[in-house]
Protein backbone atom coordinates (compact mmCIF):
# COMPACT_ATOMS: atom_id res chain seq x y z
CA UNK A 1 0.00 0.00 0.00
CA UNK A 2 3.27 2.33 0.28
CA UNK A 3 3.91 5.08 -2.49
CA UNK A 4 7.54 4.42 -3.68
CA UNK A 5 9.01 7.43 -2.41
CA UNK A 6 6.87 6.61 0.92
CA UNK A 7 9.66 6.79 3.62
CA UNK A 8 11.49 10.17 2.02
CA UNK A 9 7.51 11.95 2.63
CA UNK A 10 7.01 10.05 5.89
CA UNK A 11 7.32 12.67 9.17
CA UNK A 12 10.40 11.08 10.99
CA UNK A 13 11.15 14.39 13.44
CA UNK A 14 8.43 15.94 14.65
CA UNK A 15 7.79 15.28 17.67
CA UNK A 16 4.62 17.96 18.58
CA UNK A 17 3.55 20.75 16.66
CA UNK A 18 2.05 23.06 19.10
CA UNK A 19 2.17 23.40 22.80
CA UNK A 20 -0.60 26.14 24.10
CA UNK A 21 -2.27 26.99 27.55
CA UNK A 22 -5.90 24.73 26.97
CA UNK A 23 -7.94 27.80 29.74
CA UNK A 24 -11.20 25.27 29.93
CA UNK A 25 -9.22 22.30 31.18
CA UNK A 26 -6.68 24.52 32.85
CA UNK A 27 -4.09 21.96 30.91
CA UNK A 28 -1.05 22.70 28.76
CA UNK A 29 -1.79 20.38 25.80
CA UNK A 30 1.00 19.40 23.14
CA UNK A 31 -0.53 18.33 19.66
CA UNK A 32 1.22 15.62 18.25
CA UNK A 33 1.61 13.65 14.83
CA UNK A 34 0.24 10.14 15.86
CA UNK A 35 2.83 8.97 18.18
CA UNK A 36 2.08 5.22 17.49
CA UNK A 37 4.97 3.67 19.06
CA UNK A 38 7.01 6.66 19.90
CA UNK A 39 4.74 6.73 22.68
CA UNK A 40 6.78 4.11 24.92
CA UNK A 41 9.40 7.03 25.05
CA UNK A 42 7.29 9.44 25.75
CA UNK A 43 5.75 7.41 28.69
CA UNK A 44 9.15 6.99 29.93
CA UNK A 45 9.89 11.25 30.29
CA UNK A 46 9.79 12.80 32.75
CA UNK A 47 7.89 16.55 32.05
CA UNK A 48 8.35 19.28 34.00
CA UNK A 49 6.01 22.73 34.48
CA UNK A 50 8.11 26.01 35.05
CA UNK A 51 11.50 24.19 36.32
CA UNK A 52 9.46 22.05 38.54
CA UNK A 53 8.60 18.04 38.16
CA UNK A 54 5.06 17.17 36.75
CA UNK A 55 3.64 13.50 36.57
CA UNK A 56 0.25 14.44 35.90
CA UNK A 57 0.56 13.36 31.84
CA UNK A 58 -2.24 12.01 30.05
CA UNK A 59 -1.46 10.88 26.08
CA UNK A 60 -4.88 10.59 24.33
CA UNK A 61 -4.80 9.45 20.65
CA UNK A 62 -6.54 11.23 17.65
CA UNK A 63 -7.99 10.82 14.06
CA UNK A 64 -3.87 10.75 12.52
CA UNK A 65 -2.65 12.52 15.65
CA UNK A 66 -1.84 12.40 19.31
CA UNK A 67 -2.59 15.08 22.58
CA UNK A 68 -0.16 14.94 25.36
CA UNK A 69 -2.12 16.90 28.37
CA UNK A 70 -0.29 17.74 30.94
CA UNK A 71 -3.01 18.12 33.78
CA UNK A 72 -3.62 19.35 36.88
CA UNK A 73 -2.50 22.68 36.30
CA UNK A 74 -3.98 26.12 38.42
CA UNK A 75 -2.21 28.75 36.20
CA UNK A 76 -1.26 29.47 32.66
CA UNK A 77 2.79 28.82 32.88
CA UNK A 78 5.30 30.26 30.47
CA UNK A 79 7.36 26.82 29.82
CA UNK A 80 7.31 23.02 29.69
CA UNK A 81 10.36 20.64 29.93
CA UNK A 82 11.08 16.90 28.72
CA UNK A 83 13.99 14.38 29.16
CA UNK A 84 15.11 11.30 28.19
CA UNK A 85 17.84 9.04 28.45
CA UNK A 86 17.60 9.59 24.80
CA UNK A 87 16.59 13.11 24.27
CA UNK A 88 15.61 16.40 25.97
CA UNK A 89 13.65 19.74 25.40
CA UNK A 90 11.79 22.82 26.11
CA UNK A 91 9.05 24.60 24.66
CA UNK A 92 7.35 27.73 25.35
CA UNK A 93 3.26 27.63 26.26
CA UNK A 94 1.81 29.70 23.86
CA UNK A 95 -2.12 31.06 24.50
CA UNK A 96 -5.36 30.33 22.95
CA UNK A 97 -6.51 33.30 20.42
CA UNK A 98 -10.29 32.92 20.58
CA UNK A 99 -10.86 36.89 20.94
CA UNK A 100 -9.69 37.67 17.69
CA UNK A 101 -12.54 35.32 15.94
CA UNK A 102 -15.03 35.02 18.54
CA UNK A 103 -18.84 35.43 16.54
CA UNK A 104 -17.02 35.51 13.18
CA UNK A 105 -17.13 33.46 10.16
CA UNK A 106 -14.27 31.53 9.27
CA UNK A 107 -12.65 29.72 6.52
CA UNK A 108 -9.64 27.54 7.15
CA UNK A 109 -7.82 25.43 4.97
CA UNK A 110 -3.91 24.24 4.82
CA UNK A 111 -1.89 26.47 1.91
CA UNK A 112 2.04 25.62 0.21
CA UNK A 113 2.43 27.83 -3.00
CA UNK A 114 -1.07 28.63 -4.11
CA UNK A 115 -1.05 31.80 -5.84
CA UNK A 116 -1.78 34.89 -3.67
CA UNK A 117 -4.51 35.84 -5.93
CA UNK A 118 -6.37 32.75 -5.80
CA UNK A 119 -5.87 32.92 -2.58
CA UNK A 120 -7.53 36.65 -2.36
CA UNK A 121 -9.98 35.51 -4.94
CA UNK A 122 -11.28 32.42 -2.40
CA UNK A 123 -11.77 34.72 0.44
CA UNK A 124 -13.51 37.44 -2.04
CA UNK A 125 -15.92 34.45 -2.65
CA UNK A 126 -16.49 33.85 0.62
CA UNK A 127 -17.30 37.01 2.14
CA UNK A 128 -19.40 38.56 -1.29
CA UNK A 129 -21.74 35.27 -1.66
CA UNK A 130 -21.42 33.82 2.34
CA UNK A 131 -20.46 36.56 4.78
CA UNK A 132 -17.10 35.03 5.88
CA UNK A 133 -15.15 37.62 7.13
CA UNK A 134 -11.89 35.38 8.51
CA UNK A 135 -9.35 33.44 8.02
CA UNK A 136 -7.00 30.74 8.94
CA UNK A 137 -4.57 29.49 6.66
CA UNK A 138 -1.71 27.08 7.75
CA UNK A 139 1.01 27.52 5.78
CA UNK A 140 3.28 24.30 4.91
CA UNK A 141 6.65 25.66 3.65
CA UNK A 142 5.68 28.17 1.08
CA UNK A 143 8.89 29.04 -0.98
CA UNK A 144 6.96 31.50 -3.43
CA UNK A 145 6.30 34.69 -0.60
CA UNK A 146 6.35 34.68 3.11
CA UNK A 147 3.99 34.00 5.56
CA UNK A 148 4.15 38.24 6.30
CA UNK A 149 2.91 38.45 2.81
CA UNK A 150 0.64 35.79 2.86
CA UNK A 151 -0.95 37.41 5.84
CA UNK A 152 -1.03 40.78 4.18
CA UNK A 153 -2.61 39.34 0.89
CA UNK A 154 -5.69 37.94 3.22
CA UNK A 155 -6.05 41.05 5.22
CA UNK A 156 -5.73 43.15 2.35
CA UNK A 157 -9.25 41.19 0.89
CA UNK A 158 -12.13 43.66 1.45
CA UNK A 159 -14.84 42.02 4.51
CA UNK A 160 -11.73 40.15 5.56
CA UNK A 161 -11.85 41.09 10.03
CA UNK A 162 -9.20 38.43 11.09
CA UNK A 163 -6.42 36.60 9.50
CA UNK A 164 -3.76 34.25 10.62
CA UNK A 165 -1.17 32.50 9.03
CA UNK A 166 0.11 29.45 11.23
CA UNK A 167 3.43 28.56 10.01
CA UNK A 168 3.62 24.68 9.62
CA UNK A 169 6.81 23.90 7.44
CA UNK A 170 6.43 20.11 8.48
CA UNK A 171 6.63 17.31 6.08
CA UNK A 172 2.82 16.87 4.62
CA UNK A 173 2.91 12.97 4.40
CA UNK A 174 3.00 10.17 2.36
CA UNK A 175 0.07 11.28 -0.38
CA UNK A 176 1.32 10.06 -3.77
CA UNK A 177 -1.06 10.03 -6.72
CA UNK A 178 -2.57 6.37 -6.59
CA UNK A 179 -1.27 5.78 -2.84
CA UNK A 180 -4.17 3.58 -1.01
CA UNK A 181 -3.02 4.04 2.82
CA UNK A 182 -3.52 7.15 3.72
CA UNK A 183 -3.48 6.86 7.82
CA UNK A 184 0.57 8.26 7.42
CA UNK A 185 -1.06 12.08 6.59
CA UNK A 186 -0.92 13.74 10.27
CA UNK A 187 -0.23 17.02 9.27
CA UNK A 188 -3.36 17.95 7.94
CA UNK A 189 -5.98 16.56 10.40
CA UNK A 190 -3.58 17.96 13.18
CA UNK A 191 -3.53 21.56 11.66
CA UNK A 192 -7.46 21.37 11.66
CA UNK A 193 -7.40 20.76 15.34
CA UNK A 194 -5.00 22.78 16.30
CA UNK A 195 -7.38 25.91 14.44
CA UNK A 196 -9.97 24.50 16.56
CA UNK A 197 -8.83 24.40 19.73
CA UNK A 198 -6.09 26.92 19.46
CA UNK A 199 -8.69 29.91 17.41
CA UNK A 200 -11.77 28.90 15.71
CA UNK A 201 -13.22 27.48 18.90
CA UNK A 202 -15.60 30.41 19.90
CA UNK A 203 -16.17 31.20 15.79
CA UNK A 204 -20.21 31.86 15.02
CA UNK A 205 -19.46 29.29 12.29
CA UNK A 206 -16.20 27.25 10.55
CA UNK A 207 -15.73 25.97 7.21
CA UNK A 208 -13.16 23.59 5.86
CA UNK A 209 -12.37 24.36 2.20
CA UNK A 210 -9.10 24.27 0.21
CA UNK A 211 -8.38 27.77 -1.25
CA UNK A 212 -9.52 25.74 -5.37
CA UNK A 213 -12.90 24.62 -3.77
CA UNK A 214 -16.01 27.34 -3.26
CA UNK A 215 -19.49 26.52 -1.61
CA UNK A 216 -22.25 27.47 -4.34
CA UNK A 217 -25.95 27.78 -2.42
CA UNK A 218 -28.73 26.41 -4.51
CA UNK A 219 -31.25 29.30 -2.85
CA UNK A 220 -28.39 32.10 -2.37
CA UNK A 221 -28.40 31.38 1.17
CA UNK A 222 -25.34 31.47 3.37
CA UNK A 223 -23.16 28.22 4.43
CA UNK A 224 -22.53 29.83 7.98
CA UNK A 225 -26.33 31.24 8.80
CA UNK A 226 -27.79 28.17 7.41
CA UNK A 227 -25.14 25.89 9.98
CA UNK A 228 -25.71 27.84 12.37
CA UNK A 229 -29.43 27.43 12.03
CA UNK A 230 -28.86 23.80 11.36
CA UNK A 231 -30.20 21.20 14.49
CA UNK A 232 -26.77 19.32 14.35
CA UNK A 233 -24.82 22.33 14.35
CA UNK A 234 -23.18 20.92 10.86
CA UNK A 235 -23.47 20.83 7.50
CA UNK A 236 -21.92 18.80 4.58
CA UNK A 237 -21.90 19.65 1.47
CA UNK A 238 -22.20 17.30 -2.10
CA UNK A 239 -19.17 17.91 -4.43
CA UNK A 240 -18.46 18.17 -8.35
CA UNK A 241 -15.73 19.19 -10.26
CA UNK A 242 -15.79 22.47 -12.15
CA UNK A 243 -13.58 22.68 -15.21
CA UNK A 244 -12.14 25.94 -17.58
CA UNK A 245 -11.30 25.12 -20.73
CA UNK A 246 -7.83 25.37 -21.51
CA UNK A 247 -8.58 26.33 -25.09
CA UNK A 248 -9.44 29.90 -23.92
CA UNK A 249 -7.17 30.60 -21.16
CA UNK A 250 -4.41 33.52 -21.95
CA UNK A 251 -2.81 32.86 -18.50
CA UNK A 252 -3.18 31.11 -15.26
CA UNK A 253 -6.65 30.23 -14.25
CA UNK A 254 -8.84 31.86 -12.34
CA UNK A 255 -11.89 30.40 -10.82
CA UNK A 256 -13.84 32.51 -12.77
CA UNK A 257 -12.66 31.04 -15.85
CA UNK A 258 -14.31 27.98 -14.79
CA UNK A 259 -17.61 27.14 -16.59
CA UNK A 260 -17.82 23.53 -16.93
CA UNK A 261 -18.47 20.18 -15.57
CA UNK A 262 -17.38 16.56 -17.00
CA UNK A 263 -20.05 15.37 -18.90
CA UNK A 264 -20.03 11.99 -17.21
CA UNK A 265 -19.54 13.74 -13.61
CA UNK A 266 -16.50 11.27 -13.27
CA UNK A 267 -14.14 11.66 -11.48
CA UNK A 268 -15.92 12.71 -7.96
CA UNK A 269 -14.83 15.26 -5.63
CA UNK A 270 -14.91 14.82 -1.86
CA UNK A 271 -17.48 16.51 0.32
CA UNK A 272 -16.11 19.17 2.67
CA UNK A 273 -17.98 20.61 5.76
CA UNK A 274 -19.15 23.81 7.84
CA UNK A 275 -19.75 23.48 11.85
CA UNK A 276 -20.89 25.69 14.95
CA UNK A 277 -18.00 25.01 16.91
CA UNK A 278 -19.87 26.37 19.74
CA UNK A 279 -23.05 24.14 18.99
CA UNK A 280 -23.85 20.42 19.13
CA UNK A 281 -20.52 19.12 17.67
CA UNK A 282 -18.46 21.34 20.21
CA UNK A 283 -15.12 19.30 21.59
CA UNK A 284 -15.39 16.97 18.16
CA UNK A 285 -12.20 16.80 16.18
CA UNK A 286 -12.31 18.23 13.12
CA UNK A 287 -12.00 15.83 9.75
CA UNK A 288 -10.53 16.48 6.68
CA UNK A 289 -14.16 15.45 4.60
CA UNK A 290 -16.58 15.20 7.78
CA UNK A 291 -16.77 15.00 11.34
CA UNK A 292 -18.87 11.91 11.69
CA UNK A 293 -18.09 9.61 9.12
CA UNK A 294 -17.96 8.80 5.08
CA UNK A 295 -21.57 8.29 5.77
CA UNK A 296 -23.15 11.70 6.99
CA UNK A 297 -25.59 12.82 5.25
CA UNK A 298 -25.10 15.93 2.82
CA UNK A 299 -27.84 19.54 2.80
CA UNK A 300 -28.97 19.24 -0.67
CA UNK A 301 -28.93 23.33 -1.18
CA UNK A 302 -25.38 23.22 -0.77
CA UNK A 303 -22.30 22.06 -3.57
CA UNK A 304 -19.00 22.21 -2.93
CA UNK A 305 -17.20 23.17 -6.53
CA UNK A 306 -13.47 21.49 -7.01
CA UNK A 307 -11.78 23.98 -9.43
CA UNK A 308 -9.82 21.68 -11.67
CA UNK A 309 -7.27 24.31 -12.71
CA UNK A 310 -6.69 26.14 -9.17
CA UNK A 311 -3.78 24.08 -8.67
CA UNK A 312 0.02 24.44 -8.28
CA UNK A 313 0.30 20.26 -9.41
CA UNK A 314 2.12 19.17 -6.98
CA UNK A 315 0.32 16.20 -6.44
CA UNK A 316 -0.15 15.04 -10.68
CA UNK A 317 -0.82 17.55 -13.46
CA UNK A 318 -4.12 19.34 -13.47
CA UNK A 319 -3.72 21.51 -16.23
CA UNK A 320 -4.72 18.87 -18.55
CA UNK A 321 -8.13 17.43 -18.98
CA UNK A 322 -7.06 14.37 -19.48
CA UNK A 323 -9.63 13.07 -21.77
CA UNK A 324 -12.74 14.68 -19.98
CA UNK A 325 -15.55 16.34 -21.85
CA UNK A 326 -17.06 19.01 -20.95
CA UNK A 327 -20.39 20.47 -20.23
CA UNK A 328 -21.64 23.80 -19.89
CA UNK A 329 -22.70 24.81 -16.49
CA UNK A 330 -24.37 28.02 -16.83
CA UNK A 331 -25.21 28.28 -13.24
CA UNK A 332 -21.57 28.43 -12.29
CA UNK A 333 -21.42 31.14 -14.90
CA UNK A 334 -23.90 33.06 -13.65
CA UNK A 335 -22.25 32.93 -10.23
CA UNK A 336 -18.84 33.98 -11.17
CA UNK A 337 -20.09 37.08 -12.91
CA UNK A 338 -22.34 38.14 -9.65
CA UNK A 339 -19.53 37.50 -7.29
CA UNK A 340 -16.42 39.03 -9.91
CA UNK A 341 -18.15 40.74 -12.99
CA UNK A 342 -17.42 39.88 -16.34
CA UNK A 343 -13.10 39.42 -15.97
CA UNK A 344 -11.23 37.69 -13.49
CA UNK A 345 -10.65 40.34 -10.44
CA UNK A 346 -7.22 41.80 -10.22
Amino acid sequence: ERCSDYDGRYDFHTFFYECFWESEAQEVWLLCPRLLNFRTLVDGMGFTVDGLAHRRVKVENLSRGSLIRLKGLKDPPKEIGFAHALTQGKAQVNQQEFGAYLGKNAVFSINKNNRLEWIQDWLAFYHRAHGGNAVVLADNGSTDYTCSELLKAMADVDGIEAACVIPAPFPFGPNAEGQVNTASLYLQRSMAELTRTRLLGRARAALSVDIDELIYSRSGQSIFDATVAAEAGYIRADAEWVYADPEMLKGPARHRDHAFLSASRKPKANRKWCVAPEGPQKGRQWLTHFLGNQKDPVDPDFLLLHFRQISTSWKHDRSALEGIELEPFPELVTLMERIFGQAPPG
